[in-house]
């Protein structure tokens, strides 16, 4: 990892797999390439964790080389493009090479289009040089959706043998055991004077709160709604003023870092996801199963693969802000739809019980070692040392 904060969909996917690993056959600890935080996320306290301190991932590939060296894993695994392509390369500097699995949690191909210049060349960097390390030196590549495992092997070009497709781990009793917490804000304590929609994700372009904010206008005009936000980011204050200059200044609620978000996903009227693009949306899933009614934008990639339109869910185009009002609308004035789609989002849920998805990942490291011991057992057939007296 490079950092353990912001808290986002990794970080608490990573947070799920240490907490659900069979200890008896994985023996896990955590390098985090960043600082750090006082925020950060909490890890499970049997878990070593070591912070390598620098700002950029590509300044820590010296230190990680010497903590794969001492502590020879036979297994690392990555998450994010410019940390997995920091892990390959220390490990290849390695005197002991480990096997290599990564994750990439995006859309690969929008979330390039979406980053503003330079940011936009340097993505294109990375992708490149990911490109080439990932076909010569990972194991295996886990993608979270099936749209993003298609666009990864384009963009990557990455054999269809490294490329494997797991949803992630999200739903556990302890999710649901800190949704049924107390919520004090007197917004979601008096909730029926007026009905809040709910959005999680840190503040940036990619989360699209603006369209968010732009329907929760057109909304006002048949419900008077609120809007509650969940996240930090570099786009608060732009969303404040955005607020003021639509006249929702006493509508909507920024709640800024929230620990347990799940006490007010079970207490929000709808959950909205704005995003202009996803990997797999973590939040939208922990959202269903804590039996809040959800609404997504179509954005590439995840949301289609998690709800059926009209079924568990609602689906509107992305980056339309009129079509999002108009689902909004709908549901919050069909209280028997609501309920409905709701109690069907919360069966769709437990197709992400992390006890399940975890098994999955199990079964992919213990295929990524047989598989290295059989290429030594060749390797050392070919050298005849079978024969040797």
């Amino acid at each position: 990892m490079d950092s353990l904060y912001p808290i986002g969909g990794v970080e608490r996917v990573l947070e799920i797999i240490l907490r659900h690993l069979n200890r008896s056959n994985f023996n896990p600890a955590v390098v985090v390439l960043g600082p750090h935080h006082r925020r950060e996320l909490e890890l499970p306290r049997n878990v070593p964790l070591r912070h390598i301190g620098k700002k950029h991932a590509r300044n820590a590939v010296k230190e990680l080389r010497r903590i794969i060296e001492v502590g020879e894993p036979d297994i690392i695994y990555s998450a994010k493009t410019h940390v997995n392509v920091a892990a390959i390369l220390a490990n290849r500097l390695a005197r002991h090479p480990s096997c290599i699995v990564l994750s990439e949690m995006s859309h690969l191909s929008a979330q390039l289009r979406s980053q503003p210049f330079p940011w936009k060349w340097r993505r294109l960097f990375t992708l490149l040089l990911a490109r080439n390390l990932y076909r010569r030196a990972a194991d295996k590549v886990v993608f979270v959706s099936k749209e993003a495992l298609q666009d990864g092997c384009t963009r990557l070009r990455i054999p269809k043998e490294k490329a494997v497709m797991i949803y992630n781990p999200i739903v556990d009793d302890t999710l649901l055991g800190r949704s049924k917490e107390a919520v004090k804000h007197p917004w979601f304590i008096e909730r029926k004077a007026q009905p809040i929609i709910l959005a999680v994700g840190r503040l940036t372009r990619q989360k699209g709160f603006s369209y968010l904010l732009e329907a929760l206008c057109r909304v006002r005009e048949s419900v008077p709604a609120r809007l509650a936000i969940i996240g930090e980011g570099e786009e608060h204050q732009r969303l404040i003023t955005l607020t003021e200059t639509l006249g929702l200044k006493d509508e909507v609620l920024f709640l800024g870092f929230q620990s347990n978000p799940y006490k007010f996903m079970a207490r929000a009227d709808v959950f909205a996801l704005s995003s202009l693009y996803e990997g797999l949306p973590t939040v939208l899933v922990e959202a269903m199963a804590c039996g809040v009614p959800v609404i997504s934008m179509r954005c590439p990639s995840g949301p289609e693969e998690i709800i059926t339109d009209g079924v568990n869910g609602l689906l509107v185009p992305p980056a339309d802000p009129h079509a999002l009002a108009e689902a909004i609308v709908k549901m919050l004035t069909n209280p028997e739809m609501a309920r409905k789609m709701a109690l069907a989002g919360k069966q769709r849920a437990e197709d992400f019980r992390a006890d399940k998805i975890i098994r999955q990942y199990e079964r992919l490291f213990e295929t990524v070692l047989g598989e290295k011991a059989l290429n030594q057992l060749r390797r050392s057939y070919g050298r005849g040392t079978w024969f040797r007296s």
